[in-house]
This record gives C-alpha cells, sequence and structure tokens, in this order.
C-alpha cells in the first residue's frame, strides 16, 4: 500500500513538474516576444526621429544658414543704394548736397 502511495506521489509530482516547465516556456516564450517587439518599436521611433531631423530640421538650419551669410550683403546693398540715392524699392530720394558744392 505505502509502495502504491509513493508512486502516485511522484507521478503527481512529476505532472506538477511538467506543469511548472511549460509554464516558465511560456513565460520565456512571451518575454521574447516583448523584447522582439520593443526592438521593432524601438528601431521604427528612431527612423522617424531620423527622418524628423532629415525633412525638418535640417531645412531650417540650411535657410538659416543662408540667412546669416546674407545679411552682410543685404545690408552692403542697401548702404550702397542710400548712397546713389536710391531706397530699396528703386524710387529715387532727394540727393544729399554734399559739403564741396558750388555756393550760391
Amino acid at each position: 500500500m505505502l509502495v502504491a502511495f509513493l508512486c502516485i506521489a511522484i507521478f503527481h509530482l512529476i505532472r506538477i513538474l511538467k506543469d511548472v516547465a511549460d509554464a516558465s516556456d511560456s513565460v520565456k516564450n512571451t518575454a521574447q516576444k516583448i523584447d522582439e517587439s520593443v526592438g521593432v518599436i524601438t528601431e521604427k521611433v528612431n527612423e522617424t526621429a531620423e527622418q524628423i531631423t532629415e525633412y525638418v530640421i535640417k531645412p531650417f538650419t540650411v535657410i538659416q544658414f543662408i540667412t546669416e551669410k546674407a545679411r552682410p550683403l543685404l545690408e552692403m546693398l542697401q548702404k550702397k543704394s542710400e548712397e546713389f540715392g536710391l531706397d530699396m524699392e528703386g524710387e529715387e530720394k532727394p540727393k544729399k548736397k554734399g559739403r564741396f558744392g558750388r555756393k550760391k
């Protein structure tokens, strides 16, 4: 009788250990799937950030660079146009009297 009880107890213990092993395998597979999903999401976020940098931030940087480089040129053109008696619209301004003009 004791032998039958020990056989049944060992059988139930083996089934419990098998269920625990199956559960741990299931948890392991789920953790691997979550890890893969997080990796895919991270990759997509990085790609999106690169696209934002490429198509949004870089054009603004280029425009800012161009305006910084063109500003001195525009200021020089404005000064030259004022010296020649033209305002920026191309209309003539009244000429200033020079210092060394003829006295009346």
